[in-house]
């Protein structure tokens, strides 16, 4: 009896799903349920397929989930003043899985414009100004 309800315990474990997944193998939808929002001074850059910014602002930013167009979404870590960061595009994926067509050389569909950047942390979202988006740079 004491190894059946062991057994039973071990199977109601989740598997070895990343954290950001739920029990259907999707990942995390953006901004639900709708947040509190404001835009800090911060400029995105696109070159080819990555996605670059300094944080310009006089305080830290906070870690956080940082979204691309409203739909794919990485998590990042704090970003301390004057610190940059520079992100490949195909890291960023969709609630199922789907990635940022990010182009690239070997790339087989055109890439995907980039039109909002936002970082999801605290209960509220935080906009960037997109400064350049040039997938051929």
């Amino acid at each position: 009896m004491l190894c059946l309800l062991l057994l039973a315990s071990l199977l109601a474990l989740p598997g070895c799903q990343g954290a950001t997944r739920d029990a259907l193998g999707r990942g995390a939808t953006y901004a639900d349920p709708p947040l509190e929002s404001r835009s800090v001074n911060i400029q995105v850059f696109r070159q080819a397929a990555k996605l670059t910014f300094s944080n310009t602002t006089p305080n830290t930013l906070p870690a956080g989930r940082l979204w691309v167009n409203g739909q794919f979404g990485y998590e990042i870590g704090e970003t301390a003043v004057g610190q940059s960061r520079t992100l490949p595009l195909n890291l960023f994926e969709n609630e199922f899985g789907d990635r940022f067509r990010a182009g690239g050389f070997f790339a087989t569909e055109p890439p995907s414009r980039l039109v909002l950047v936002e970082l999801e942390s605290g209960g509220e979202l935080i906009g960037f100004t997109i400064g350049q988006d040039d997938p051929d740079a």
